[in-house]
């Protein structure tokens, strides 16, 4: 079947739009329950949103010079812009917000859905029991189900590069000029959602290289450029500088994820970081201060550097990285069955996409494009947090690509020896226990929040 057909296929099975219907109520019915009132970032993207609606700005804060505003520290501007659009209809409420990224949601099942059959079901007939065994602990993944009950930038990100695999993989099966325009203009604002997504278009523009499709690659490549006009010439007029989109990655991200003793998260209670908040008079110079330590620290310290990144690469993958340790729960059951299922979906996705990751490894991808690109894309992902900032909700935006994966898991599951499982699952286990063994004080304080 081609992808059109598949789409109407399943939009017309019925157990398949009532597991749509399940899962929306579900994550929509998430928002409704615990009314998550926006804190830190959520608070600040909803701060920025409103005054570009109100006041037509790109602020956070209505008193005082633009150049010292702190929303260029923000991660954006695309899902202010997002918060903004909607805002600008309605006006009142988180409720569209969640309604919209549950929807979303949907959207990206759907998505993916699609080209899971498509590369993976051989058969006449679609295999239903592995199907579900694949999609339904993404459907559920509380981590995401979380994110769609806030106000972050994530629950777009995880939408757009669905769209975006969808559509690349669409006209990698047939090439077509709309499908080229719409992957420059998805990608250009997945860019600006978050500046990870340049990566994935490294990976896109490489596989049209390998094809030696230039056409495609030059299109691709000017629509995304052209996207990115309005925000750097916005950034130059207020700053003088060139900024792509924000400061935080090269800057805040760049200092506290590598300093010694953070093991990769985001923290801003050591000294030197409060003596260069200190001495910044704008969000620019901390921006410029924080990079110089980075840059100075990577020249002088080199071995020291190279070890705090493999440290990062191996607790990325910690079992213990969950939104189950988040701040919203009703009482501590709720807590403690959430980090559980947190855990068994990350297993039941990351889990087996990491097997049959090592599996397309090991064939050398049998000339499959599309595979080698979300194998590339994610190990790049990756790079990007090892080299600044790890965390649950990073590493969340990784869900289309391992769960499409994850597919080639349950489809090919016959193919497997315990070898796999022996060396996907020593990783996991070796992950955990060296991101507890080095935040073992800071596990133990959340462990006791929850057995309290």
């Amino acid at each position: 079947m081609g992808i059109k057909e598949i789409l109407k296929f399943l939009l017309k099975t019925r157990h398949f739009v009532v597991f749509l219907a399940i899962v929306f109520l579900f994550s929509f019915g998430y928002s409704l329950v615990h009314q998550i009132k926006p804190a830190v970032d959520a608070r600040a993207y909803e701060a920025i949103a409103r005054n570009l609606v109100e006041i037509g700005e790109y602020r956070l804060n209505l008193e005082g010079p633009l150049a010292e505003d702190h929303s260029i520290v923000k991660v954006g501007p695309g899902y202010e812009f997002f918060l903004a659009g909607i805002y600008s209809v309605f006006s009142q409420g988180h409720w569209i917000i969640w309604l919209s990224q549950s929807l979303m949601f949907i959207l990206t099942l759907i998505l993916l859905g699609i080209l899971i059959i498509k590369i993976f079901n051989r058969e006449e007939k679609i295999e239903w029991k592995k199907f579900y065994f694949t999609i339904i602990p993404a459907a559920f993944f509380v981590d995401v189900i979380q994110l769609n009950a806030m106000l972050l930038g994530e629950s777009l990100f995880i939408f757009l590069l669905s769209l975006a695999l969808f559509i690349f993989y669409w006209n990698l099966e047939r090439d077509d000029l709309r499908k080229v325009i719409s992957l420059g203009l998805i990608m250009g604002g997945l860019y600006l959602v978050r500046p990870v997504a340049l990566v994935v278009l490294v990976i896109f523009l490489i596989t049209f290289l390998l094809k030696k499709n230039y056409k495609n690659l030059v299109l691709v490549g000017l629509i995304f450029a052209v996207i990115q006009v309005p925000w750097v010439l916005r950034n130059y007029q207020v700053y003088d500088k060139v900024i792509l989109t924000h400061t935080t990655a090269g800057g805040v991200d760049l200092l506290s994820g590598n300093y010694p003793g953070n093991h990769g998260e985001f923290r801003s209670d050591f000294e030197l970081y409060r003596q260069i908040e200190a001495e910044s008079v704008t969000p620019i110079k901390f921006y410029e201060s924080s990079s110089k330590w980075f840059f100075d620290f990577a020249k002088n310290n080199p071995l020291t550097l190279l070890l705090i990144w493999a440290e990062k690469g191996v607790i990325f993958w910690s079992m213990t990285k969950t939104g189950g340790f988040w701040f919203h729960y009703f009482n501590n059951y709720e807590q403690g069955a959430t980090v559980l299922l947190s855990i068994l979906s990350y297993i039941l996705v990351f889990g087996t996409a990491i097997i049959y990751s090592l599996k397309v490894f090991r064939e050398k991808f049998k000339d499959d494009l599309f595979l080698k690109g979300l194998v590339g894309s994610a190990l790049l992902l990756m790079l990007v947090s090892v080299v600044t900032i790890i965390s649950s909700r990073y590493r969340i935006t990784l869900l289309p690509l391992a769960l499409i994966l994850s597919a080639g898991y349950w489809w090919r599951k016959s193919d497997f020896n315990y070898k796999y499982y022996l060396i996907a699952g020593g990783w996991l286990v070796a992950a955990t226990a060296l991101d507890l063994w080095m935040q073992y004080d800071k596990f133990l304080q959340k462990i006791g929040l929850i057995l309290s």
